[in-house]
């Protein structure tokens, strides 16, 4: 999706009274994003970049920035649902989600992709995310080693079952009771990382998730 349209559609929610986090799970947008996308309307009044010296981007799409405006202007109370549809069927992008991933000083775990229609409740969390993907990973990069696992307070993360299974699993890993609300400025993932593998990911259209998993 272009990065004007998902502006535009996190402004229409934000106009709606919707807050930063139903946002981010609707979109399926970064919440950082979120959160800077609505600051910077606040302050300026405009979804548009600040004015950067040198080499102006190289690429632009007024067509679907002026589609999406159309869109909301015909109708302003139009459900993102609606919004959805025209970016899918008008426009004929698609949206594809990879969700869960960790970084440490020296290294990466592996991508999960997440499959169409699944919602990451702790269940699902725990199976194919910590069980499956961070514990077998995290035991041959580690080696031994004592870590500490940090994630932040969405309701999977902060749920019983997953604390249990971090007791059980993790050498040490950062309680719901100490990560301060509403601070993705604490989080890597979520202040840095999450926007730049985007852009770079978005880089180029990919027709399937297939080609959005090769290098």
């Amino acid at each position: 999706m272009d990065k004007e349209a998902k502006r535009s559609m996190i402004i229409l929610c934000h106009s709606e009274s919707k807050a930063s986090s139903v946002i981010s799970k609707i979109l399926s947008i970064n919440r950082w994003i979120v959160y800077r996308t609505i600051k910077r309307y606040k302050e300026t009044g405009s979804t548009q970049d600040m004015f950067r010296k040198g080499r102006p981007r190289s690429v632009r799409t007024p067509a679907v920035r002026k589609l999406v405006r159309d869109g909301v202007r015909k109708n302003p109370v139009r459900s993102i649902q609606s919004m959805a549809r025209i970016v899918k069927e008008d426009l004929g992008l698609k949206c594809y989600k990879f969700r869960e991933g960790a970084i440490t000083s020296d290294g990466r775990t592996p991508l999960v992709f997440i499959d169409k229609g699944v919602k990451i409740n702790k269940e699902v969390y725990v199976e194919s995310i910590l069980d499956n993907a961070l514990k077998p990973w995290a035991c041959e990069h580690f080696n031994g080693t004592h870590w500490v696992f940090q994630q932040d307070s969405a309701p999977s993360h902060k749920a019983k079952m997953t604390s249990e299974w971090l007791k059980l699993n993790v050498p040490e890993f950062i309680s719901t009771k100490e990560w301060p609300a509403s601070s993705p400025d604490l989080n890597p993932m979520d202040f840095c990382i999450w926007s730049i593998l985007e852009s770079r990911v978005c880089a180029k259209p990919h027709k399937n998730v297939e080609s959005l998993k090769s290098p």
